[in-house]
Order: structure tokens, then sequence, then C-alpha cells
């Protein structure tokens, strides 16, 4: 009995490995894909351009000022990989810079430089901030502010070039030249070349007849910058004009 048992055992055994052996080798049937209905088109759907989800200002629907607030400065101090990178090689190169100082023969006109530098440095980043807060009316407020203190140097320069008071020609000029309230005529030119286009540029956006003022501020500085006889005044003046004229008429065809 139990042989035969263990003969039955046997042969069900082959039986199996074989029958999976041919299952194995035998060819594939062929896969049909399976076939849904779709509708051509939904009911009162619209063919509308995709948008993509940074652009839709969905936060916008909540009516929530606050969230707004937060979203806004969210986007505006999000800075790019580009941006993030060249501030740190900003402030590489500043940190080097004053370890370079350390090493300097000539202690207290290092010492100058370097209060200079980290001058210029805050400055620049309050200016930033005061601008990104209205970028359009700041911006405005410091344009003006730039040409009232360029028509004050302008007009000490022009008195002191054409000597319209006691001294002002060994106060206000430099070599002959009118360098106004700066100590050198090579930097008080160029300090007038952004409000002569300030005013130019003011000037183009009123009527006719209120085109004068702005223009007569534009011919005074002008004037200045050609009686500081300074080359790279002239030239800048020359290169920011032709700049600025072809940003107009650009602007101009596009609209």
């Amino acid at each position: 009995m139990a042989a035969t048992s263990r003969r039955l055992a046997i042969i069900l055994g082959t039986t199996l490995s074989a029958a999976a052996g041919l299952s194995a080798c035998a060819p594939p049937t062929a896969y049909q894909t399976p076939r849904f209905p779709f509708a051509a088109r939904y009911a009162g759907a619209e063919a509308r351009p995709p948008v993509l989800l940074s652009n839709a200002r969905w936060w916008t629907r909540m009516n929530d000022p606050v969230l707004n607030r937060l979203v806004a400065r969210a986007l505006s101090d999000n800075l790019s990989l580009a941006q993030a990178r060249a501030r740190t090689e900003a402030a590489r190169a500043a940190a080097a810079a004053v370890l370079a100082a350390t090493f300097s023969l000539d202690l207290k006109t290092t010492l100058t430089h370097v209060a200079v530098t980290v001058y210029l440095y805050l400055a620049a980043v309050v200016l930033a901030g005061f601008v990104a807060k209205n970028p359009i009316a700041h911006t405005r407020l410091i344009y003006a502010a730039w040409t009232f203190a360029a028509v004050v140097a302008a007009g000490a320069a022009l008195a002191g070039y054409f000597g319209l008071l006691p001294g002002a020609a060994e106060l206000f000029t430099k070599y002959g030249r009118a360098s106004g309230t700066f100590k050198d005529p090579n930097v008080f030119g160029p300090f007038l070349v952004a409000p002569i286009l300030y005013m130019a540029h003011v000037a183009l956006e009123r009527s006719w007849t209120r085109m004068l003022v702005p223009l007569a501020v534009a011919g005074f500085l002008a004037l200045a910058v050609l009686l500081s006889f300074s080359r790279g005044a002239w030239m800048n003046l020359a290169a920011a004009t032709a700049i600025y004229a072809i940003r107009v008429v650009g602007s101009v065809r596009c609209g």
C-alpha cells in the first residue's frame, strides 16, 4: 500500500512538472487593448487657454487683504537661484576686502576706505528697500531730490565759472573748470547726467505748454556739464541720451 502511494505521488509530480514546463514554452496570446468610449466634448465645456497656477492669482478671490499682503511679500522676497548666488558672491567679496584690509601698511587710509565701502553697502540696501516699498512714487521722489541737488550744484558751478559772486570762482571751480559743490569736475559732470534725462522724460510726459520748465532745467544742467570740461561726463551724457532716445522710439512703435 505504501509502495503504491509513493508510485502515485511520483507520477503526479512528474505530470505537474511536465505541464508547467510546456505552459512556459507556449506562445503568449496577443494583448488586446481595452477600448473605452469617450465623449468628443462635454456639455457646457468652453474652450479656454490653460492658465498656470502661479499666474492665476487665485488667492485674490478670497477677498482677504492679509492673505494678499502675505502672498505679495512672499513673491517679492522669493529670490531666484541667480540672485541668491549673486548675493553670496557679493558677501564673500566684502568679507575678502575686510580681511585684506588687515594686511594694509596704511591703516588710517584703509579704515577710511572700509568705512566708505560699508556706508555704500548700507545706503544701497536702504535705497533698495525704500524703492521696493512703493516703486513708482519713491523712484520719482528720489529723482526729484537728485534733480534739486543737481540744480544747486550747477548753480554754484555757473556762479563760480562766470564770477557772479565774490569768491565764488575759488570755491566752485577747479583749474578753470566748473566743479560746483564737488571737489573734482570729473565727478561733478557725471552727477548731472541722470537729472538731465529725468527732466527730459518729465517734459515728454507733459503737454506742449508745460514742457518749458523741465526743458529749461535740463538745458541749465547741460550747460554745467559742458563747462565742467569733463570728457567722461560728455561721453556719459551722449551715450545716455542715445540709449534713452532709442528706448523712447521703441516704446512709441510698440505702442
